[in-house]
């Protein structure tokens, strides 16, 4: 009877066994959909039970719906509900698209930081050491080296509004666009205009309704 009673026991575990090793195999280098999120990992997934925290160690795509953004890159590590982080990263939504070398997402907050960045915005390709995108307020923030080459711009910092095709450029800052050449110095500002057509314009007399939008980010 005890010799039955193994032989059995012994076999369930082993069928136990067997089923979740499938399902484990079967996650991985496949999508994961979640309420939220949906991960396209282009490899294995590496689950740290303690912490809850997912790494992908060859990459992949992770497209978070509720801030309407997809994130790629080289390597990913994530904690569902707190935070993402990409190497290698490329970020797009309705806002443009975002690559750095290294980025950071924070989900409640539904703020995005990267070093060493390039937004790409509807008409600017702008470079700067940092960039803060403020998802819920629709503000991007770049400081340190801020440069463009079309139209040909530096600055100290460029406020962006991400809705509002609309930015200002705190100085020191200099731009060129055409026969249009300006140059201000620390804590000027200048503001930029753009429209549908990507025509676009400066002006140091910066309009109220401009000052207010960034009213909180200003020297």
């Amino acid at each position: 009877m005890k010799r039955l009673l193994l032989t059995l026991l012994l076999a369930l575990v082993l069928t136990l066994t067997s089923a979740l090793t499938s399902a484990l195999a079967s996650t991985v280098g496949t999508p994961q959909d979640f309420a939220a999120l949906s991960v396209r990992p282009n490899g294995p997934e590496e689950l740290d039970l303690a912490t809850g925290v997912t790494t992908l160690p060859e990459g992949g795509e992770i497209v978070y719906r509720t801030a309407g953004v997809t994130l790629t890159g080289s390597y990913i590590r994530f904690l569902e509900g707190d935070f993402i982080e990409v190497r290698g990263a490329s970020v797009t939504g309705a806002f443009g698209v975002l690559e750095a070398p290294e980025l950071r997402f924070e989900v409640q907050t539904q703020r995005l930081v990267a070093q060493g960045a390039t937004f790409l915005g509807e008409v600017v390709e702008l470079h700067a050491d940092t960039a803060e995108l403020e998802l819920e307020e629709n503000v991007a923030v770049l400081s340190g080296s801020v440069t463009s080459t079309d139209p040909e711009l530096s600055g100290e910092r460029a406020l962006v509004d991400l809705t509002g095709q609309q930015a200002l450029l705190v100085g020191p800052y200099t731009f060129r666009n055409g026969p249009v050449a300006l140059r201000g110095g620390a804590g000027k500002l200048l503001a930029l205009h753009w429209d549908a057509a990507g025509a676009l314009a400066a002006e140091t007399q910066i309009p109220a309704v401009l000052k207010m939008r960034f009213a909180d980010r200003l020297p």
